[in-house]
Formats: structure tokens, sequence, C-alpha cells
């Protein structure tokens, strides 16, 4: 039973952490364009 609760929860954190490493990037240069856009008003 151990084995078959192992393999669905490392394949989520994988899972997770690939989709955070392509969020975070993305959220950054959004994060920058609202401060630019700030900074010139």
């Amino acid at each position: 039973y151990s084995g078959w609760i192992v393999m669905p929860s490392l394949f989520l954190i994988l899972f997770g952490f690939g989709i955070g490493f392509y969020l975070v990037p993305s959220l950054i240069r959004q994060g920058r364009q609202m401060r630019h856009k700030k900074d010139e008003d």
C-alpha cells in the first residue's frame, strides 16, 4: 500500500515544481511591468 501512496505523491510534487518553475518567471515579468507602469505615472 505504501508504494501506491508514495508514487502519486512524488509525481504530484514533481509536477508542482515543474509548474512553479514555469509560472514563476512569467509572474516576475508581470510584476516588473506593473512596477514600470507605476513608476511612469
